[in-house]
């Protein structure tokens, strides 16, 4: 991922750590020494919780953009604290819902800080509608996956692929196994 600009998907089994490796990749990052924020989009609300669990159990200010209807408000007021140093390492976590919304993405664009995407389950991120979240305006990308291939959508699979730059890492089921 890092000999790749920060670009790139993981593909691997369920239950390896995806999202630990994924904070891994945040902290990488970090250690290029760039302002970034983090936006992790994820297909349910349990998922949703569980990253912030986590991110918050590394020391991340995390935003929840899922079950609250003030989200907007929530997420313009935590860049611009973040914009002015008085919060640390921001990741927003928000839905596929979200992630495609137009008011989503002019609230990024409202801010020039540089952003990393996570795409948790990242073969969702091929449906015709999910696609539209897929935007320039993330400098870094990391796609998270146990099953990147579409069923029966060779054309949604391509432009996850396109867009992550590839498959960086696999780590299969058997290689979990076998270790």
């Amino acid at each position: 991922w890092k000999k790749n600009k920060f670009q790139g998907i993981y593909q691997m089994a369920t239950g390896t750590g995806k999202t630990r490796t994924a904070i891994g990749s945040i902290k990488e990052l970090e250690n290029q020494n760039l302002k970034f924020m983090t936006i992790i989009v994820v297909p349910t609300d349990t998922l949703g919780s569980q990253w912030r669990w986590e991110l918050e159990g590394w020391g991340y200010k995390t935003i929840l953009t899922m079950g609250h209807s003030d989200w907007k408000t929530q997420m313009v007021d935590s860049i611009r604290l973040y914009e002015n140093n008085k919060i640390k390492n921001l990741c927003i976590v928000t839905s596929y819902a979200t992630f495609v919304n137009e008011k989503f993405h002019e609230k990024l664009r409202e801010s020039k800080i540089k952003k990393l995407l996570i795409a948790d389950e990242v073969h969702h991120v091929g449906a015709p509608d999910a696609q539209n979240g897929l935007i320039p305006d993330y400098d870094y990308r990391l796609g998270l996956t146990a099953t990147l291939e579409r069923y029966f959508d060779p054309d949604g699979t391509k432009i996850i692929e396109d867009y992550f730059d590839g498959v960086v890492y696999q780590y299969t089921m058997a290689q979990a196994i076998d270790g």
